[in-house]
């Protein structure tokens, strides 16, 4: 049945990208404090536990949300990693390199705003330590915003003549 086939990808798809954002989580636990949330009383992070409540805080998400800003999240540790430091502590001087890079290679004109926004839902949803200035930097702000300007105009047909429409059928 194709409606299941459908149903089933998308929940992989979902329990794929939360076991990322655990690990995520997992591996830079101090910037995390849904990470500190699941220590026991012995200061120990139960897995599961973590597991469990990374799947409920992002319950009321979209997949395709989930997704997007883990692909978001994913290009910048990509970018540190490439230059050989840690995406944690994320910082302002930080999220303007990548911003720069991403401008000296022509990247996709959302790549910064989808970025800018990955870390806002990253500190709603996950509760990730992102300090204030990454949002308020207005170089990191500009470099978003040029970015954006960047795209190309939208190609789009020419307008029908009223003769057009008048002799159009379905």
């Amino acid at each position: 049945h194709v409606g299941r086939a459908q149903t089933t990808q998308e929940e992989i798809r979902r329990r794929t990208a939360i076991s990322q954002w655990t690990l995520i989580a997992g591996t830079w636990p101090t910037f995390f404090v849904i990470f500190r949330q699941c220590r026991d009383d012995g200061g120990a992070v139960r897995p599961e536990t973590l597991e469990r409540s990374v799947t409920y805080a992002l319950a009321p998400k979209a997949t395709n949300t989930i997704v997007r800003r883990l692909g978001a999240f994913t290009a910048f540790v990509d970018h540190a990693v490439s230059l050989g430091f840690s995406p944690f502590p994320i910082t302002e001087d930080r999220v303007f390199s990548y911003f720069d890079m991403l401008h000296r290679t022509d990247a996709v004109a959302g790549k910064a705003s989808s970025f800018l926004q990955c870390l806002n839902w990253m500190r709603a949803v996950l509760q990730a330590v992102i300090p204030e200035d990454v949002h308020t930097s207005s170089r990191v702000k500009g470099a978003a915003v040029s970015l954006q300007q960047k795209a190309p105009e939208p190609k789009r047909a020419p307008a029908l003549t009223v003769t057009q429409v008048r002799t159009w059928k379905p």
